[in-house]
């Protein structure tokens, strides 16, 4: 019987399964890479001419019942078929009908709620934009269960594939909506016409025994875990979207879209680096289970790298915010940089987060996972409403910058804990690059004070800065952490060598874990200082 690729010669070797998932990093990364391309120059298309402010603050408030939709639909289904690999083909059929039937439920559900929206809002457009949303959370409950074999295969060039060419079909056809005179519903209708394309090509692909026959006896076991992804998955929405929420409930349509515009901006380079990590980490991570040594050696090598490309994007972003927003969007975008620059602080800590949930999800600790969560968005909720009435979205964004600054390094202790990770990991993680983003940026920022304020040279600010702070903040890492810079240069070349026979330095169980800090050889002064996707 002929053998699908990365699917039987990955299950019990170490070695296959860490060149797998060092290919798969590949893929995926560069699928992210391009699809992210396409989007900022399609948000560049539709900000600067198509769309408005106001326009961005009804998207906004769509998205939210779209999120929440969303982890309704899912209920953390293809989590539970990726954990329960070894198992796959026992839940795969109850799970896509149970998927199925949530996901219509849903959408009859976001129909009546059109209305009630629209008024509550003072938004008409609403009804319709929730009726589109609820048709695509039917398309994406059917890819769910072909999705997840991909994953336990762990055939991620298809998976990047697929997500390469929903995320070009998604920006292309929102300019094209968008152009059309469809107003702030051209995203909603984009993401629907995304899902219609990308639902047969994993289904082609996945292939996923299917049956007629629903499998109910099974629901209730797939409802005991799935229970608490639902949950967990609420808290995570009401942490992502209570802000927009807030506002919309508070604040003119013009400011909510410049702080959604402002996050969604802030949040690009997040997204770039952990969504594709996450896809790959947690089916690995999942096959590590019995060994708790090469989880959190996987963890800590994948968090360290994500801090280190991550941290200094995200703060050179913060200190340059305004050039940045008026080259690419224009004068009327202006309202959003204040918030941009506090959020992209905040983003820094988040970087280092994906892996965190991918650990958690493999461990199989669903509850642990809810209860943070749970905590997490009523807190949340409670700090941000407040404040979006009285101080707007700068308040705002001063508060989710705070949170992302002291619950995501909470969350990545949480998940390391239990495989014998300690709080001097989670600083390890952070201390270098912080350390040498500051330096670096400030630096810059210190010779840019010096170009005039004048408009015309925010494209001279923006050059200068991006050769002076990448060389400045290299020689740091590479003089004052050399541990930090051998691992980021040893795991790109094991990336880049994937294909010639070689094979890549993978760590074995039996050598010592990392130290937790990285080797400064200069004082500790010099350390000064993120779905899904948010």
């Amino acid at each position: 019987m002929s053998r699908r690729p990365n699917q039987a010669v990955v299950g019990q070797d170490g070695r296959s399964v860490a060149r797998t998932v060092a290919n798969g990093s590949v893929w995926m990364f560069g699928q992210t890479i391009a699809a992210k391309l396409v989007s900022v120059l399609g948000q560049v298309v539709l900000a600067r001419w198509l769309l408005r402010p106001a326009d961005f603050g009804v998207i906004s408030i769509a998205l939210t019942f779209s999120v929440v939709a969303g982890a309704v639909q899912q209920v953390g289904l293809r989590e539970i078929l990726v954990q329960r690999q070894r198992h796959f083909r026992r839940w795969a059929n109850s799970a896509f009908w149970m998927s199925l039937s949530i996901s219509v439920a849903v959408c009859f559900a976001l129909i009546l709620a059109g209305p009630l929206a629209s008024r509550a809002f003072a938004q008409p457009a609403l009804t319709r934009m929730l009726v589109v949303i609820g048709v695509t959370g039917i398309l994406t409950a059917l890819a769910t269960v072909p999705s997840a074999k991909l994953q336990n295969e762990m055939r991620f060039g298809a998976l990047a594939a697929v997500a390469l060419g929903e995320g070009l079909a998604v920006t292309a056809s929102c300019v094209a909506f968008a152009a059309a005179g469809f107003g702030p519903a051209c995203v909603v209708l984009s993401l629907c016409f995304a899902a219609a394309l990308r639902l047969p090509a994993l289904w082609m692909m996945g292939r996923p025994a299917v049956r007629l026959a629903m499998g109910l006896r099974r629901w209730k076991y797939l409802v005991a875990d799935s229970g608490f992804i639902f949950l967990s998955g609420l808290g995570m929405a009401v942490v992502s979207q209570g802000d927009y929420i807030s506002l919309g409930l508070f604040r003119r349509a013009e400011e909510v879209g410049a702080y959604y515009f402002a996050f969604n901006l802030s949040s690009q380079l997040h997204i770039l680096l952990s969504v594709s990590v996450i896809t790959v980490l947690l089916s690995a991570l999942a096959r590590f289970r019995s060994d708790p040594v090469r989880q959190l050696r996987a963890f800590l090598s994948a968090s360290r790298l994500l801090a280190a490309i991550g941290v200094p994007a995200c703060l050179f972003q913060a200190a340059l915010a305004g050039p940045i927003v008026r080259l690419l969007f224009g004068e009327k975008w202006s309202a959003a940089v204040p918030a941009l620059s506090i959020l992209s602080v905040g983003v820094c800590f988040r970087l280092a987060t994906g892996p965190a949930h991918s650990m958690i999800k493999a461990q199989g600790r669903f509850r642990e996972y809810c209860v943070f969560y749970a905590v997490y968005g009523i807190t949340f909720a409670a700090a941000v409403a407040p404040a979006a009435r009285a101080g707007g979205p700068i308040l705002v964004a001063v508060i989710a910058s705070a949170f992302m600054m002291c619950v995501d390094p909470l969350l990545i202790y949480l998940a390391i804990r239990p495989v014998g990770g300690t709080l001097k990991h989670v600083v390890s993680i952070y201390a270098g690059p912080l350390g040498a983003s500051v330096a670096a940026v400030g630096t810059v920022a210190a010779v840019n004070a010096f170009i005039p304020p004048i408009l015309a040279l925010d494209l001279v600010r923006v050059t200068l800065a991006g050769i002076l702070a990448p060389v400045i903040y290299l020689v740091i890492i590479r003089t004052c952490a050399p541990q930090l810079w051998n691992d980021a240069i040893g795991r790109i070349r094991s990336m880049i060598n994937r294909g010639d026979g070689r094979r890549p330095d993978i760590p074995r169980a039996d050598r010592p874990i990392p130290s937790c800090a990285p080797d400064w050889r200069v004082s500790p002064s010099v350390l000064l200082t993120n779905v899904s996707a948010r």
